[in-house]
Order: C-alpha cells, then structure tokens, then sequence
C-alpha cells in the first residue's frame, strides 16, 4: 500500500472515531428503508441469514428492519371481551403486545 493511499485510511479511522463519540457530526447520512433492505438482500439472492452475516447484525435486527415501522397502540385500545366478560387476551397475546412495544432508536 502506498503512503498516501495508508494516511488517507489512518485520517478516515480517526474521522470515524470522532464521528462515534459524538466530537464531530458525519459529513453524509444514508438511510435505508425496510422494503430497500428486502430488496437488496433478495437481489442478491441471499437468506437473511446468509445476509445478516454479510452485514455483521443478528438475523433478528435484520428481520426488525425488514418488517418497518410496527403499528402505533393508541392510549384507547384494550383487549376484547370475550364470553362471560373476560378478556380474550390470553397468555400468548400478552407477550405479543411486548414484542410490540417501540424500539428505541438510537442516532450517531
């Protein structure tokens, strides 16, 4: 590797440790979108596993990305009344609705 190409990676390492911890904002921010993460992986003709991988996330991180936004819970929703007047939420719903609390989502 040449000098200038290695101190051209050298200064883009420091960069990116700035960027990190918060000392300088990134000159360009590209986001992806979930249906673009769907896309990609199937263009390229890859399991999400196989494309978690390439990546460096977990197949779950990937498959969040790829579902998009989760469904808002308004303050007026509450579970449905079943026979007898108890609600016909069981056990399993209960933990469904705590998979779909919002994920928090963090900025560099």
């Amino acid at each position: 590797m040449r000098k200038k190409d290695f101190d051209n990676l050298v200064g883009s390492i420091r960069e990116a440790g700035k960027i990190r911890r918060g000392e300088m904002k990134p000159s360009r921010v590209t986001e992806f979108y979930a249906a673009d993460v769907r896309t990609i992986r199937q263009r390229l003709g890859k399991s999400q596993s196989e494309f978690a991988r390439m990546i460096g996330v977990s197949v779950a991180t990937l498959q969040n990305w790829e579902q998009g936004p989760l469904p808002s819970w308004g303050t007026g929703t509450r579970p449905v009344k079943g026979r007898g007047g108890k609600s016909s939420a069981g056990r399993g719903c209960a933990r469904s609705v705590k998979r779909l609390k919002p994920r928090e989502v963090r900025s560099s």
